[in-house]
């Protein structure tokens, strides 16, 4: 905190840094409409090299206390935790401290002003959304899934042991197609104590089950073909304009190269090199090398001229003297041509090739991340709205086990928020209707 006068009072406003700002609007963004974790928001952050301003890098603790701050919604909260030494305000009065670190304070204790002090950067009601995911964290009811293209993973439960499905990735040693599988079969095997067989539903079949049915339930759902539509690449914004940056950079030291080949290499070996397609990079490391040692010896040999005429610089008639200065200036000028000439262009083109090597790496994570996987989990986001888990059934036949249906359960309001479709469509009851498929 800055120091501040007398009768000086400190309060929060909004960060001048526009950037910032639009930073912590992402982050509720990305919160609230997408099946994502406070730790999977950190690691896209730092893919895309935003700094955190307070740290090296983003983490999963400084996701979740700007998540849970209500500062965003335009009210300064205080007393949110207590670091006391002495006395705290604690149960709605002053007492003595208790010797504990960081004690949390209910919403009872916590003190805010009734109104807001400045315009909200998020808007109340993604705030609450924001605040009912976190409890929901805290209590392990929710969990975002590792594996983006995996969506359907907090969703499906084997009706045998009623515990959730484990994703899959799949691959070409084992020849799976990526899908789910019982988590007690996946853990213990065919000795598991629940007697689960080895039930597993490649993702695509499951997914194109659900897709049906919600056509049938819900015939105006376009939320979730809507949520394929990712517009927030504007975030990959500052690596793009670093990558600009760079390749400008990376232009100039080409063109310094091609000046350096064009200043020391003969007109017939240039005409060689120009027939042979040899390239200007390939050129200099060639050239500069073989040109180093007579620039060196120029220089050396300018510099000596220069002090031979500086020495004798004092006997000189005063009309001698201005003639010695411009001597002595052109001198210098060449002096200094010949040492630009003699720095190595390749170290500054490697570190630029580097660079944008990284930088375009980054792009691509994400790009993937922002334009891929959050389809995904936007996809995921908005199904929770209306269901509340998929129960898969299973056949065996002997040692196959085969899906035989799936039972579909409603979420507690579902289709109430933010969706929109016919309040008749669903039934009284939490459980829709099961769909069997042969």
């Amino acid at each position: 905190m800055p120091p501040k006068a007398l009768h000086e009072t400190l309060k929060y406003r909004p960060s001048m840094v526009a950037e910032r700002v639009k930073t912590v609007q992402r982050i509720f963004k990305w919160y609230t409409t997408e099946n994502v974790s406070a730790g999977q928001i950190a690691r896209r952050l730092n893919d895309l090299g935003i700094a955190p301003v307070y740290s090296p890098l983003w983490h999963q603790g400084v996701i979740k206390y700007i998540l849970a701050n209500p500062v965003y919604t335009g009210h300064p909260t205080y007393n949110k935790q207590s670091n006391s030494r002495f006395m705290e305000f604690s149960g709605g009065q002053v007492r003595t401290a208790e010797r504990k670190p960081a004690r949390p304070r209910d919403k009872t204790d916590q003190v805010r002003p009734e109104q807001q002090e400045f315009k909200p950067l998020v808007a109340p009601e993604v705030f609450e959304k924001a605040q009912a995911k976190l409890t929901a964290t805290k209590t392990r009811t929710y969990r975002a899934p590792k594996t983006a293209h995996l969506w359907l993973k907090g969703f499906l439960i084997c009706s045998k042991c009623d515990k959730p499905m484990r994703a899959q990735s799949g691959n070409k040693s084992n020849g799976l197609a990526p899908g789910y599988i019982c988590s007690e079969y996946a853990r213990w095997g065919t000795r598991n104590p629940t007697g689960c067989g080895h039930f597993r539903v490649e993702h695509d079949e499951v997914e194109s089950l659900v897709f049906d049915y919600l056509v049938e339930v819900a015939p105006q759902l376009n939320s979730l073909s809507d949520a394929t539509q990712a517009t927030d690449l504007e975030t990959a914004r500052p690596l793009l304009a670093v990558m600009s940056e760079t390749k400008k950079e990376l232009g100039w030291t080409w063109y310094d190269m091609a000046m350096f080949a064009e200043k020391y290499l003969p007109g017939k070996a240039r005409w060689k090199a120009a027939a042979k397609r040899v390239s200007v990079e390939s050129l200099y490391d060639t050239l500069y090398s073989t040109v180093k040692p007579t620039i060196e010896k120029t220089i050396a040999e300018k510099e000596a001229e220069l002090e031979a005429l500086l020495d004798g610089f004092s006997g000189l008639s005063p009309r001698l003297k201005e003639r010695a200065n411009q001597r002595g200036e052109a001198i210098q000028k060449e002096i200094d041509a010949l040492k630009r000439d003699l720095a190595d262009l390749r170290i500054p083109w490697e570190r630029l090739q580097a660079n944008l090597k990284a930088r375009q790496e980054a792009l691509e994570r994400a790009t993937t991340t922002l334009n891929q996987e959050g389809i995904f989990r936007q996809k995921a986001e908005v199904l929770r709205t209306v269901i509340d888990r998929i129960v898969c059934r299973f056949s065996r036949s002997g040692k196959r086990c085969t899906l035989k249906s799936i039972d579909v359960y409603a979420a507690k309001e579902g289709a109430v928020r933010p969706l929109s479709f016919p309040v008749d469509s669903l039934q009284m009851d939490s459980r829709l209707r099961p769909f069997v498929f042969s």
